[in-house]
């Protein structure tokens, strides 16, 4: 090797080891994972702002998530914390007749979680067709989610039938906002940029 040759040679490796991107860098960083969920669910009938996610809308997003060069870990144990998409909340939820009331009721903190205590209890399906199909419905679950009177309501009810734990967390995940909380602790976690203070969502009680 000539002279030149050999000054040569360390800067071109040098160059190139400093543009291969290395093994443990994310494929996509936060902000473009959450462009990717805006999109995916954007695209889908019915989407509105904190409208109730389902598994399917989940997978969506997991799916276009891979297309992109992320496979999210710990894909079916963040799946099956939402709900299933014949779930009876979300077909109530769902139903083209009942969008007016889903869309007053969307950003109540913590509403679906507190429709899906409510339709564990006796009569608690009915209470809730009820809700959505009754002009005004809308407003007991509003005084239900954001009043101190609201928050008695819940406690009367933790001591019902079938009310054990009414207006705590129910360890399901149920929004946009939900899941991008996950998939930013799961990211982190896979890139080593976790903060170590950082616990999974407990569920039911992220708004």
């Amino acid at each position: 090797m000539n002279t030149l040759a050999r000054l040569v040679a360390p800067s071109i490796l040098l160059l190139v080891s400093s543009s291969v991107l290395r093994a443990d860098d994310p494929p996509l960083d936060l902000d473009a994972v959450k462009r990717v969920v805006k999109e995916t669910l954007a695209g889908q009938k019915g989407d509105f702002p904190d409208r109730l996610l389902t598994r399917g809308d989940v997978q969506a997003v997991l799916v276009k998530l891979g297309q992109r060069g992320w496979n999210v870990p710990e894909q079916k144990p963040l799946v099956d914390r939402f709900l299933p998409d014949g779930d009876t909340v979300a077909r109530i939820l769902r139903a083209r007749k009942n969008e007016p009331f889903a869309k007053k009721i969307a950003g109540y903190p913590n509403v679906y979680a507190r429709l899906d205590q409510l339709r564990r209890m006796p009569y608690g399906t009915r209470r809730i067709q009820e809700f959505a199909s009754t002009p005004g419905g809308h407003t007991m679950l509003q005084y239900m989610t954001s009043t101190k009177g609201g928050a008695e309501l819940s406690r009367q009810l933790s001591r019902g039938q079938g009310g054990k734990g009414f207006g705590e967390a129910t360890g399901r995940l149920y929004t946009k906002k939900d899941l991008e909380d996950e998939l930013e602790r799961l990211h982190e976690e896979q890139f080593g940029t976790a903060d170590p203070a950082k616990k999974p969502a407990v569920g039911g009680e992220t708004r």
